[in-house]
C-alpha cells in the first residue's frame, strides 16, 4: 500500500522505472545544456564566439576599405597608368596626385636681388600659357641651398674641378610665391612657364598674410 492506495509490485517497478527514466533524461538535457553553454564559449559577460564573429566582420569590413583609395586632401589625378580590370600590387605607383590646396610659382633670382626679397611682398605673375593676363601672388619665402654643379663633396672635402674660365655669374636662387586661386576659366597646371615679378610690400609697408608663416614685420 502506498499513499492509502494500493498498487501492485509490478505496477511499483513501473512506476520506479519511469522516474529512474525520466532523472537520466533530465540529466542528459542538463549535459547537453552545458555543452552547448561551452560551444557559446560564454566567460561571464563576454561570449567568445560573437566577438570572434565580430573581430571577422571589422577584418572584411577593413578589406574593403583597402578597395579604396582616398586622398587626404583635394587633388587632381594625373598619369594615370591602370585600367579597369588590372591589378594594383603593394608599392606600384599607379598614379600621382596633383595638390589644389595651394598653388605656387618658383622663381629663380639672382642672388645678388635676395637681399632686397623678402616674405610677404607682392608679386605679378605672368603666364606663357595665357598670355595677356596677370595673376596676383606673395613671397612665401627664398630656398636655402641649390645643387652646385660645379662643386662635388668626396668624404668630408669638397672638389672642385679646375676651369680657366674666371668669368662668374651670379647663382639663381628659388623664390617660392604663392598665387592666388586661379580663376574658373583658367586653370593652373603643374609645369607651365611663368614670368614672375616682385613689386616689393604694399603702400602700407605691412606684409601680406603668407599661408604656413606668422606674419613678419617690414625692414
Amino acid at each position: 500500500m502506498l499513499g492509502g492506495r494500493f498498487i501492485s509490485a509490478d505496477q511499483y517497478q513501473e512506476a520506479a522505472t519511469k522516474t529512474r527514466s525520466l532523472d537520466a533524461a533530465v540529466q542528459h538535457a542538463q549535459s547537453q545544456l552545458a555543452q552547448q553553454e561551452q560551444l557559446l564559449a560564454q566567460q561571464g559577460d563576454v561570449n567568445g564566439r560573437l566577438e570572434t564573429a565580430k573581430a571577422r566582420v571589422r577584418l572584411a569590413e577593413l578589406n574593403v576599405e583597402y578597395c579604396y583609395v582616398r586622398a587626404p586632401f583635394k587633388a587632381l589625378v594625373t598619369n594615370l597608368n591602370i585600367s579597369v580590370g588590372d591589378y594594383a600590387h603593394v608599392g606600384e605607383r599607379v598614379f600621382a596626385l596633383v595638390d589644389r590646396r595651394m598653388w605656387y610659382v618658383l622663381g629663380n633670382f639672382r642672388e645678388t636681388l635676395l637681399p632686397a626679397i623678402k616674405p610677404g611682398m607682392e608679386a605679378r605673375v605672368n603666364l606663357v600659357g595665357d598670355p595677356g593676363r596677370t595673376f596676383h601672388g606673395v613671397v612665401q619665402g627664398i630656398a636655402w641651398s641649390v645643387l652646385s654643379p660645379s662643386g662635388q663633396t668626396v668624404g668630408v672635402l669638397p672638389k672642385v674641378d679646375p676651369t680657366l674660365n674666371w668669368a662668374r655669374l651670379a647663382q639663381r636662387i628659388p623664390v617660392r610665391i604663392i598665387l592666388d586661386a586661379p580663376p574658373p576659366d583658367a586653370p593652373f597646371r603643374m609645369g607651365m612657364t611663368a614670368v614672375a615679378t616682385i613689386t616689393g610690400f604694399p603702400p602700407d609697408g605691412k606684409p601680406l598674410s603668407v599661408p604656413g608663416m606668422p606674419v613678419a614685420s617690414a625692414q
